[in-house]
């Protein structure tokens, strides 16, 4: 039998009559403080969706460490709030996640808070009411969230205390059980077994009682979930699309230096590597505070550890950091660092004892602490190393975690230790966001480009001991969580190598390839509503009023069906009093004047806005009603007023672009971008590169190719032999004809999607031999999962030749000569007569 949330994919994904997935409402998108990422908006369309046609009162979201759980939870209270839900009981199974989670759902002065300052839904402002004892407390129109553990909601319901919750709670008021790390719940312990049934019994207890469970470990294949997994988002899809930083393993066996032994080695070289981070980031005006977290059997070995460390830091000479530079040849970050007396000092000063915290289960100042070490990331926060225990395995949400360095020596059990130790490093593998110019700032940039030093930015290392026994296990457990892909067919690294006659060439020599730039959008050209709702009033707005009931609907819903006995008549704003006008626009704060202003530049005034025709004066509605004179009162006409600024506010929320590609193109030069590039592949058992294809295609030999050889992708390679059996007829028209494999040096940008960058896989020049003519052509080869994702890049591809407005920079183009910018349909190997079609059709 299909998961739920596979027969949720195969609705929204059916060949024949695939449903469409539903919008996520303003109440969710316009009350997070952040952007939902695509799997999140996905997840929450799958519980909507859900709750809209087949309502369920148990489901399990299925999500990765660090993939942002919290953020669902969020969301799904706002959409509960607006299906009706007040009260939200949240536990788990440990107190430093209600200390998090506090800050992330009910504290508004913490930098982790996930929802906007002021929540406001259906047109009312709503507070978050923590509630400390019972539900008596709740307030009836807040969110009222009680935070628990699973324990203490347990002792609570079968001992009776006062001012705490009690089994009425949940048979009076309907509620919303969450329950995070549900693993827990998983009957995988006597206690646990009982927290489950506990837990069922009280969702039983009401029947408008909802359960939501959030976990990353769940076992998918159980017959009581099968029904309930709503949506699975694993760490090997989270790590492979790019959200969470790559893992690297470093074991050391270092001799003993001057009194320091393996382990104190293996923290200085831990620090070296940490502070090379921070280094690279200030040198790229990335604002980053790398810390380092040194894991410890025991809290006697943390003290231990701590002081050693300590002592360390204080005594530090260059000689020390001399020699770890000696005994770590192979570590990139080792080998660039320049050892001086001006390093020491920034150890020093890094590393300072009041930067270092202790933390453990039995630490005195433990919740002190733990807020502490949640706030990771703000500015304020100068903790750079952190001694600790087993506190931290779970719960704890931190993106500035580079290095796990394991202190404790010997495993006595390989496997669950490394199963203990890959759940650590999940949580220091989660991605430190950060954007250069328009790149997605929580996602991976440089897998393809190992000589950038901004990929240092992008790994988490784990330093141990180097012991076989115990690397092999750690590795395995690693790839078999998703955290990593330690294949056990290692990846090779290789280097594509530009061809010497082609740095010879004029392309190369003074030319360049001719880009854009994304640009804050001019908004003094938008002149009304119908700027970002291109039908505004070209179809009325409808009213349907029956049996004393009021519906409004938007510009583009159905009329009522023919067979109704609805008679139609109108409805003009001119017949609706300013005063209820001004009533509607106050209850949604989207159209108070100041915001209008920033959307609308020419907007001088709300009267102008409420009687403009660019605006809202002279929309008129469309009434149907089983009355041929309907009487709509005040309280009516207001209501489809607050609809139609609703309908209104949708549609420029989704068209409102605040950046765009400039139609302006500018030459960037290729002798400075275009690089040898050194990259990892896997091998392969008939070979690499093109030299795999059949017939093998020797890149290396043929003039028209920039590079040695191309380690692209199945699709990339199909495309490059395409244009090989093009190449002969090509040169019946055209001279100096050139392909060059883009690797992160040029971007383009959109002129629509609010100016998205996009990097095409390549570049072909040619050169006409009529007229000289110069010909630059972006093409994206891509495979089939990704056609529907990346249709805004062909769109955009296809409007180039069209759009484009080339300015040359003195010195860089041949001879100032004409120049033609064009785009093509995507390549695909399954449709690769469309890709033909246009390729022949322009060019040949």
């Amino acid at each position: 039998m299909a998961l739920l949330f596979e027969q949720l994919e195969s609705v929204f994904c059916n060949e024949f009559a695939p449903v469409p997935r539903p919008e996520i409402p303003p109440h969710i998108a316009e009350n997070l403080k952040h952007d939902l990422r695509e799997y999140q908006t996905k997840a929450l369309q799958n519980f909507i969706f859900l709750q809209n046609s087949k309502p369920k009162n148990h489901l399990l979201f299925h999500m990765a460490t660090g993939s942002g759980k919290t953020m669902i939870i969020a969301a799904t209270i706002l959409e509960l709030y607006a299906r009706g839900y007040r009260n939200f009981l949240f536990f788990v199974n440990t107190q430093n996640i209600i200390i998090k989670t506090k800050d992330n759902l009910a504290n508004r002065a913490s930098a982790k808070y996930l929802f906007k300052d002021k929540i406001t839904i259906n047109g009312k402002d709503v507070d978050i009411n923590v509630i400390n004892g019972s539900f008596e407390e709740s307030r009836a129109e807040d969110i009222n969230i009680l935070f628990t553990t699973m324990q203490g909601l347990h002792t609570s319901l079968t001992t009776l205390r006062e001012n705490s919750v009690t089994p009425r709670d949940f048979t009076d008021k309907k509620l919303v059980l969450i329950a995070d790390e549900a693993h827990h719940l998983d009957n995988e312990s006597e206690n646990e077994q009982t927290w489950f049934k506990t837990v069922q019994n009280l969702l039983a207890t009401n029947k408008e009682n909802m359960l939501l469970e959030f976990t990353a470990t769940a076992r998918l294949h159980n017959d009581f979930y099968n029904d309930k997994i709503i949506y699975d988002y694993p760490l090997k899809k989270f790590r492979e699309d790019g959200y969470s930083k790559e893992v690297t393993l470093l074991s050391s066996n270092f001799t003993d230096f001057e009194g320091l032994d393996d382990k104190a080695l293996r923290m200085l070289q831990a620090v070296m590597i940490s502070e090379y981070r921070r280094m690279v980031a200030e040198e790229n005006g990335i604002s980053l505070k790398p810390v380092v977290m040194f894991k410890n059997k025991s809290t006697k070995q943390a003290d231990e550890n701590f002081a050693v460390f300590s002592k360390l830091i204080e005594k530090l000479e260059s000689k020390h950091l001399a020699h770890i530079k000696e005994h770590s040849k192979d570590v990139t970050a080792i080998a660039w660092l320049q050892i001086s007396d001006t390093l020491v000092s920034r150890l020093k000063i890094a590393f300072a004892p009041e930067k270092c915290v202790l933390i453990y289960g039995t630490s005195a100042d433990k919740e002190r602490t733990l807020k502490n070490l949640n706030e990771m990331e703000a500015p304020y926060n100068q903790i750079r190393a952190i001694f600790a225990v087993e506190i931290l395995n779970e719960g704890w949400d931190v993106l500035n975690l580079f290095d796990i360095v394991k202190l404790d020596e010997a495993p006595t059990s390989a496997n669950k230790t490394t199963t203990k130790e890959a759940q650590l490093i999940g949580r220091g593998a989660r991605y430190f966001p950060f954007s250069l110019e328009a790149d997605d700032r929580y996602k991976r940039k440089f897998d393809n480009d190992l000589t950038n030093s901004l990929r240092i930015l992008e790994e988490m290392t784990f330093h141990s001991i180097n012991e076989n026994r115990y690397i092999k296990a750690i590795k395995s457990e690693l790839t078999k969580s998703g955290i990593a892909d330690f294949d056990e067919t290692e990846e090779t690294t290789v280097t594509m190598r530009l061809k010497e006659e082609f740095k010879t060439h004029p392309y190369y020599e003074k030319g360049g390839v001719w880009v854009n730039k994304r640009v804050a959008k001019n908004k003094d050209e938008i002149d009304g509503i119908k700027s970002y709702i291109p039908n505004f009033k070209s179809k009325n707005p409808t009213i349907m009023l029956t049996n004393s009931a009021v519906l409004t609907t938007g510009f583009d819903d159905a009329e009522p069906s023919s067979d109704t006995n609805l008679a139609p008549s109108t409805l003009k704003m001119s017949d609706i009093s300013p005063l209820a006008v001004r009533s509607a626009i106050n209850k949604i704060e989207f159209f108070y004047f100041a915001n209008l202003k920033k959307q609308f530049p020419k907007l001088c005034s709300i009267n102008e806005f409420i009687t403009s025709k660019k605006y809202l004066g002279g929309v008129i509605w469309t009434v149907y009603s089983d009355n041929e004179t309907p009487n709509i009162n005040e309280y009516e006409k207001r209501k489809a007023v607050i609809a139609l600024l609703e309908e209104i506010k949708k549609g420029i929320l989704k068209n409102n672009n605040d950046y765009e590609g400039t139609k302006e193109f500018c030459p960037e030069p290729i002798k400075s971008k275009i690089t040898d590039k050194t990259i990892k592949v896997k091998p392969k058992p008939s070979g690499e590169g093109m030299k795999r294809k059949k017939p093998p295609l020797l890149l290396d030999k043929l003039d028209w190719y920039v590079y040695d050889e191309n380690y692209g992708t199945s699709e990339e390679m199909d495309f490059v032999a395409f244009f090989d059996t093009q190449y002969a007829s090509l040169c019946q028209k055209y001279e100096d004809i050139k392909l060059i494999r883009n690797e992160k040096a040029y971007w383009i940008y959109s002129f629509e999607d609010n100016g998205q960058r996009f990097e095409p896989d390549f570049i072909l020049l040619m050169r006409e031999k009529k007229d000289k003519t110069l010909l630059q052509i972006f093409i994206e080869p891509k495979g089939d999962q990704l056609l529907d994702l990346d249709a805004w890049k062909e769109r955009f591809l296809l409007s180039l030749d069209k759009a484009t407005n080339c300015k040359a920079k003195v010195g860089l183009i041949v001879d100032d000569e004409s120049l033609k910018i064009f785009g093509l349909p995507f390549y695909n190997k399954n449709r690769e007569n469309i890709f033909a079609t246009s390729f022949e059709r322009e060019f040949i």
